[in-house]
C-alpha cells in the first residue's frame, strides 16, 4: 500500500482513539433509535466498505479501513445491551466468555486465511472480499435469526426481560 510504518501506526492509533471516544457517545445517541436496525445497517455498511478497501490504496484506503474498524468496534454495543438485559446475572460471565472465545477464534482464523492469501500471491484484495462475504452471511443470520424475534417481541430465543428487578450495584 506504499505506506510508511509511521503512517500505519497513525492509522492504528486513530482507530483506537476514535473508537474509544465513540464508545462513550454511541449509547447516549442511540438510546432512542432502533438498535436492531442500526446494527443491521452497520453490517450492511461493512459489506459495502470491505470491497472498497480491496480496491483502494494510500489515503483513501486509510479512511476506509478506519471507518470499517470504528464500525466494527461500536456495533457490538447495539446488540450486547438487549442480550445482557435478558441473561440472569449468574450467566453473564458465561455469555461474555463465549463471546470472547468466538471473537478470538474469528481473529485466529482470519489471520490464518489472510496469511494463506498473501502466501499464495493473491494479495490483500481477496482478504477484504472474503470479509465482505462473511459480513453478508452475518447479516443474513442476524436479520433472519436474531433481529426478527427480538424486534417483533417474540423473544423465544432469549430468556424473558426481567422487569422490576433492580440489579444495580447500588441496590440494597
Amino acid at each position: 500500500f506504499r505506506m510508511t510504518d509511521e503512517r500505519i501506526g497513525y492509522i492504528i492509533g486513530s482507530i483506537a482513539l476514535v473508537s474509544g471516544a465513540l464508545l462513550f457517545v454511541v449509547p447516549a445517541v442511540t438510546v432512542h433509535l432502533n438498535r436492531y436496525r442500526l446494527n443491521a445497517g452497520a453490517i450492511l455498511l461493512l459489506i459495502l466498505l470491505y470491497p472498497l478497501c480491496g480496491l483502494a490504496s494510500g489515503i483513501p484506503f486509510a479512511v476506509l479501513i478506519v471507518s470499517a474498524s470504528v464500525i466494527q468496534y461500536i456495533m457490538g454495543s447495539f446488540i450486547d445491551g438487549p442480550i445482557l438485559e435478558r441473561i440472569p446475572d449468574s450467566e453473564k460471565s458465561g455469555f461474555t466468555g463465549l463471546k470472547m472465545l468466538m471473537n478470538y477464534l474469528g481473529f485466529a482464523l482470519g489471520n490464518y486465511a489472510a496469511g494463506w492469501f498473501l502466501e499464495s500471491g493473491k494479495g490483500y484484495a481477496p482478504i477484504y472480499y472474503t470479509a465482505a462475504a462473511l459480513a453478508f452471511i452475518q447479516l443474513f443470520i442476524y436479520v433472519g435469526g436474531l433481529m426478527g424475534p427480538m424486534e417483533k417481541g417474540r423473544e423465544s430465543l432469549l430468556p424473558a426481560h426481567r422487569e422490576g428487578k433492580n440489579d444495580s450495584p447500588d441496590a440494597v
